[in-house]
């Protein structure tokens, strides 16, 4: 069956057909400070093949989305001055994830974000400034599946978020970045529905990937 969200104005986009394979992993939404009636400025769904589908308003900021495909997890991240311009991966060996710990600093936008690598390496972007956030420590078997960074011209951009296998959210914003709502799904499970209230994501629906049910919420945004 469909869910539907939202009223019918505006103009078209997609749609998008997954392939039989493929399921959402994650969900991310700006929202608006105020309540129109609108579902945000933008929503943005990641999926296990790797691709992002966005529908994106025009008051909506830019960001850079990438995710791993399944079996696979990020250890990496590529920049391009300021922009995020992909993400590296490695095949998932059944043990560790490859992140222990993300760190970062910020003021206005982001400094510096470092990923420290169980092997022992850091891998460190950015420069020195700003106050120090973190760290946040990473389960041992939990992995970083899909990243996001809200743009801007300096620094490393306004904020980068990392979506995790556990279904958490490590979110490194600065003070001027765009409000949003972040869900991950956790492994073994698929998003398949959205909760609103106004116009604000405030959870979603997940399920096992070869079940129709149980329809369990998560927990509230990061």
């Amino acid at each position: 069956h469909t869910l539907s969200y939202g009223g019918h104005g505006g103009g078209p986009v997609g749609p998008w057909k997954l392939k039989h394979d493929e399921f959402i992993t994650c969900v991310e939404q700006e929202f608006r400070d105020t309540d129109l009636g609108y579902l945000g400025n933008e929503l943005a769904f990641f999926t296990s093949s790797a691709r992002v589908f966005t529908l994106t308003g025009s008051y909506a900021r830019r960001v850079h989305r990438f995710a791993a495909k399944r079996g696979s997890e990020i250890c990496g991240l590529n920049f391009d001055g300021s922009r995020l311009t992909g993400v590296r991966t490695r095949p998932i060996s059944g043990g560790e994830g490859a992140v222990a710990r993300i760190d970062g600093r910020l003021a206005d936008c982001l400094d510096q974000v470092q990923l420290f690598l169980r092997g022992g390496a850091v891998e460190t972007y950015g420069s020195a400034g700003g106050r120090h956030q973190g760290p946040v420590e990473l389960q041992r078997h939990e992995r970083v599946v899909a990243v996001a960074q809200e743009h801007c011209d300096q620094y490393l951009g306004m904020g980068i978020a990392f979506y995790t296998s556990l279904g958490n959210v490590i979110a490194v914003d600065g003070a001027k970045a765009k409000r949003r709502n972040r869900f991950s799904a956790a492994e073994g499970t698929q998003i398949f529905g959205l909760h609103f209230e106004g116009s604000r994501l405030v959870e979603v629906l997940v399920r096992p990937h070869s079940l129709s049910h149980p329809r369990t919420p998560v927990s509230k945004p990061a």
